[in-house]
């Protein structure tokens, strides 16, 4: 639904900001008032797990990224050398 709002702000010159609490966010607010209240007797670092969770998912995203870049810019010097 975001990416529809996206492209529609940007094919009508409009500026769309999103505001609210994502996923990650969302379940350690939930996850910290069931550990305050007693629901769950979870250690903190499960507790808190989306945070880091997400922070890993992203860096693994962003590792994934330039590691293809990388071999993307090594198969294409490979390429030039080859043609020479």
């Amino acid at each position: 639904m975001s990416i529809k709002f996206y492209f529609w702000g940007k094919s009508h010159d409009k500026k769309i900001q999103y505001e609210g609490i994502g996923f990650c966010s969302g379940l350690t607010l939930l996850l910290v008032a069931l550990k305050l209240t007693g629901n769950i007797d979870w250690s903190w670092l499960w507790v808190l797990s989306p945070i880091w969770g997400c922070a890993c998912l992203l860096v693994l995203i962003i590792v994934i990224l330039f590691l293809a870049v990388y071999f993307k810019g090594k198969k294409d010097q490979r390429q030039k050398k080859d043609e020479k």
